[in-house]
């Protein structure tokens, strides 16, 4: 009885340590100080729901961040809890009672096209869809009446006293704000997380941060990317004139806000030492940090400040590891790589190209050796991917003038195209 577990002990203790395991809870942090104060955040799925609601409610952090998770919100008793306080956030600014939204009533409201023409104010849209006069029901095929949505087309008009006072945009930014935040909702029914999402918009004007976490679906954000910039984890909802000039609207970001957040703010849950990586750290919380400095770092390149491009290059570096997980990582890491010889770093990029070769290498080899077997145990898609990224590194080295890189690259390609040239055919 003795004997058992210390051996147990002596030979795996190693293997099953997860004292460096802090990748979740600092994960959790920066969702937390990615948001302004007393801001509503909009998560969705349990990898960043779970450990937020651990960092408020065991170890106090941000208590003033009230955490929706869109996947309970289609729950009455839910909802309802929202129109509480807890801890140290006021109850949610909605204003339906209990029996307009609980459960067997307003499950679902279908969209029929009313041809109301033009956008039509989201407080308007709420009270019809909330109404219980008969003259704002529609008769379905099953003979039943309901409410339903007149249109897709929502505004809302911008009191600009309102977003000033409420400190919603910085100075800089208050020639940006716009008259009208206008959007086509993405759907065609409700649900009543959308319903309870509309009550929040409608009646909020602009006194409490509107977030959503940037794990959160497109379909989630019900069409609202116009307005939507990014503040390290979350997207902050912001009532500034569209830019229509950048083509993923996912993709914008509050520039100083989200750099001084990554460089001061952020905690990186020992990702770089740690003993043991799980699943979720390396395949969800890795690309979800790469893909948040990338749009930093594209932003800040964008408008010319290459000084701090290259200073969260140096910060990535300095924080995070190098895990070939998939294909997909892979492309990401590329993408970082390839804007570290924007700003002039070679010795990142140079060292992230040649770990990503050497794994793209490794699984064409390995796809290689399938197909002569006709075993068809390989993913022909990553085998499309290794070879855009592999081209893509021989675009980058050549115009970074880095020919032994480009001659490298290119020898592969010649070398594995003719091997996987059936799967490239129409």
């Amino acid at each position: 009885m003795f004997t058992v577990p210390v051996v147990m002990a002596s030979q795996e203790w190693k293997a099953h340590d997860r004292s460096t395991k802090m990748v979740a809870h600092d994960m959790a942090y920066n969702y937390l100080v990615s948001c302004p104060p007393n801001a509503i955040l909009f998560t969705y799925g349990d990898n960043d729901t779970y450990c937020v609601w651990y960092a408020q409610e065991v170890e106090g952090i941000r208590p003033d961040v009230r955490l929706v998770n869109l996947s309970l919100f289609t729950g009455d008793w839910y909802i309802r809890q929202m129109q509480r306080k807890i801890n140290a956030s006021d109850a949610l600014p909605i204003t339906m009672p209990y029996d307009k939204y609980k459960d067997g009533v307003r499950d679902v409201i279908y969209y029929r096209n009313a041809g109301i023409p033009g956008a039509v104010e989201v407080k308007d849209v709420f009270d019809f869809v909330t109404s219980d006069d008969p003259r704002t029901f529609a008769t379905y095929q099953s003979g039943e009446t309901a409410n339903y949505l007149p249109t897709k087309d929502f505004k809302i008009t911008i009191k600009r006293d309102d977003v000033i006072k409420n400190n919603v945009v910085s100075k800089d930014q208050q020639h940006l704000i716009t008259d009208t935040l206008q959007w086509k909702f993405t759907s065609n029914y409700l649900l009543k997380d959308n319903l309870a999402i509309l009550d929040i918009m409608a009646h909020n004007n602009w006194k409490r941060p509107i977030c959503f976490a940037t794990t959160v679906g497109s379909e989630n954000l019900i069409g609202l990317q116009p307005y939507l910039y990014k503040e390290g984890f979350v997207y902050h909802l912001m009532p500034l004139k569209p830019d229509t000039s950048i083509k993923f609207q996912d993709s914008k970001v509050n520039t100083l806000v989200m750099y001084d957040k990554i460089m001061n703010k952020f905690k990186f849950g020992k990702f770089k030492t740690a003993k043991y990586l799980d699943h979720e750290s390396k395949t969800m919380f890795y690309p979800v940090m790469i893909s948040t400095f990338i749009d930093l770092i594209d932003d800040l390149i964008a408008k010319g400040r290459l000084d701090l491009a290259a200073n969260l290059i140096n910060k990535f570096d300095k924080e995070m590891p190098e895990l070939d997980v998939d294909m997909r990582t892979s492309r990401n890491k590329f993408s970082l790589a390839q804007r570290a010889f924007k700003v002039n770093n070679v010795a990142f990029a140079t060292k992230y190209f040649n770990t990503i070769d050497n794994y793209i290498v490794d699984q064409l080899d390995y796809a290689g050796r399938q197909m002569q077997n006709h075993s068809g145990a390989f993913n022909g898609y990553d085998i499309q991917t290794a070879f855009d990224i592999l081209y893509g590194m021989a675009d980058a080295t050549r115009s970074a003038h880095q020919a032994k890189l480009y001659d490298k690259y290119m020898a592969q390609i010649k070398k594995y195209e003719p091997q996987f040239a059936s799967l490239f055919k129409e």
